[in-house]
Parts: structure tokens; sequence; C-alpha cells
């Protein structure tokens, strides 16, 4: 992952640069939020840095596409804390008319459903909708 966070550092600073953003020195807050924002994308991922670092790179490319108070959370730690939001404003089957505590716990549903069918899926056995994955079996 050290080579994808410097890209994506490289691609956030080039981003800040080219909107005139008020210089920053990055600090061990903005790299702890950068790592935080890039294992979340990890994950929804499955695991792809490329995918990962592409999805962080469409964040920065649709900026303007966010509803204007997330345009305002241009620092990473404001970025981490904003994300699974901003992820679903760029959605293109988006947010409209939900609050954000709404999109934010809707997309941590999506998430936890993708876990659960991943663990189904390395179980072998697939639980119904809206049913919970079984637990494992200890001997």
């Amino acid at each position: 992952m050290s080579t994808m966070y410097q890209r994506c550092v490289a691609h956030y600073t080039t981003w800040r640069n080219a909107r005139r953003l008020p210089l920053m020195k990055f600090t061990g807050r903005d790299g702890a939020a950068m790592k935080t924002i890039l294992a979340y994308l990890l994950k929804l991922t499955e695991g792809d840095e490329d995918r990962a670092e592409k999805g962080f790179q469409f964040i920065l490319e649709n900026w303007e596409r966010l509803r204007p108070f997330l345009q305002t959370q241009f620092e990473l730690p404001r970025m981490e804390k904003y994300l699974p939001e901003m992820l679903d404003n760029l959605n293109p089957h988006g947010s409209i008319g939900r609050t954000p505590k709404q999109a934010n716990s809707e997309a941590v549903a999506r998430v936890g459903s993708r876990v659960a069918e991943a663990l189904a899926r390395r179980s072998g056995t697939r639980p119904a909708p809206g049913e919970p994955t079984p637990p494992e079996a200890t001997t």
C-alpha cells in the first residue's frame, strides 16, 4: 500500500494546487487520514489497489458534483470523516433527499452486506437475503 499511498498523496497535492487551496504542511494527522481513506477504498474494491487508487482519483476529479457542504471538506481528516457520504453522493443512484445520517448508515449497511457475502463465499454457504450468516462450526 505504500506505493499506492505515495501516489494518492501526489494526486491529492496536485489536486489542491490546481484549485489554489491554501498551502498545507502534510502532517501525521493527514497521513493517518489518507491511510484510513485508502483502507476503506481497498475494502470496497476487495483489495484491488489499482481500483482503490482510481476511486480516490474519481472523488477528486468529481469534487464539483458533491453537494456544497461536502465541497468544503477538502482537508484529509474531514474527507475521511465524510467519505461514505461523499461516495454515496457521487454514486449515480445517489442519496438525493436523504440526510447525511441516513446516507452513512446505508453506506455502512452496504459494506456490511459485502462482508457477509464474502464470509458466505468463504464458508461455501450463502444465507438467504435478510438472514444472518451462520456461525462457523467449532471443533
